[in-house]
């Protein structure tokens, strides 16, 4: 029925989509309270249109906040109440669930997450489907990932090696993309420079 309705444009996705963003945004400013509003904004406009299916962006933005807020459990239950294709389809919800695992302290399993994730976002280029954003930007974080992933394990060398890379891959992005800052902030500790 949705699709027919998307089909027909009698429906239309995008205030779920840009409110689920704008969370994502929030949290990568550090701005927790404004990202539980768009939470809310998500699930106001689940109520209002009495749409179901696009629960899958509330409970993963509300799986991203309780990450950064350090209740791994909580976006553990929160991850979990995502449709399971989802959380296989898109590259966002995949290493998101690989930074849970971190949290968790299953190393071996978030490292293959990580690079399933990779070869999967390579495989799904090749055809259409899906948001090819989320593809993207994901693909351009993995070594981001991995090499926070290894600083939690306290490998400092492997740490270093994969932040060099994720500044390699953002060597044309903006100065203060905040990654890209938060990278630089962390081989300087690393390195012992700070």
């Amino acid at each position: 029925m949705l699709s027919e309705e998307l089909r027909k444009g009698t429906f239309n996705p995008w205030h779920f989509i840009v409110e689920y963003y704008s969370g994502l945004c929030f949290i990568h400013k550090g701005d927790l309270a404004q990202a539980e509003a768009k939470a809310s904004a998500i699930q106001s406009l689940i109520e209002r249109y009495d749409e179901p299916y696009y629960s899958l962006l509330y409970d993963g933005l509300k799986a991203d906040i309780y990450l950064s807020r350090g209740k791994t459990q909580e976006a553990l239950a929160s991850m979990k109440k995502v449709p399971p294709w989802v959380r296989t389809m898109f590259p966002h919800f995949r290493t998101l669930n690989a930074a849970i695992l971190v949290q968790l302290q299953d190393k071996i399993k978030a490292l293959d997450l990580y690079d399933e994730t990779y070869n999967f976002i390579l495989a799904r280029n090749s055809f259409s489907g899906g948001d090819l954003f989320d593809f993207y930007l994901e693909r351009s974080k993995l070594d981001y990932y991995k090499a926070k992933m290894y600083e939690h394990f306290g490998e400092k060398a492997e740490a270093i090696k994969y932040y060099e890379k994720a500044i390699y891959d953002w060597r044309n992005a903006d100065k203060d993309y905040v990654n890209l800052v938060d990278v630089k902030a962390r081989l300087a500790i690393l390195r012992g420079t700070k």
